[in-house]
């Protein structure tokens, strides 16, 4: 993704309902600690749209309804579009 891309893009994912609220919260603490291992809850909370894919990807139901209340159905489509090969399982 070249970088006028990712900016628009982390724009799009910023103005979603909540993002501001729920990306310092303890619930992405939580899912981070939950879904993203291999890293520390600090590393893996510098990448914001991992989590949200990760727990697209894996999540148990309760957790991608949160996903939606908190980034919006346009955030989720946005990580969709811009994740990185094998980001997705296909099953």
């Amino acid at each position: 993704m070249d970088v006028r891309t990712e900016k628009r893009y982390l724009k799009m994912i910023e103005a979603s309902p909540g993002f501001r609220a729920w990306e310092e919260s303890e619930e992405l603490a939580r899912l981070a600690k939950r879904y993203i291992r291999w890293k520390t809850v600090d590393q893996a909370m510098e990448n914001l749209e991992q989590i949200i894919a990760q727990v697209m990807n894996m999540g148990e139901g309760g957790n991608i309804c949160r996903l939606v209340d908190y980034v919006g159905d346009e955030g989720l489509c946005q990580v969709i579009r811009h994740a990185e090969i094998g980001m997705f399982k296909c099953s």
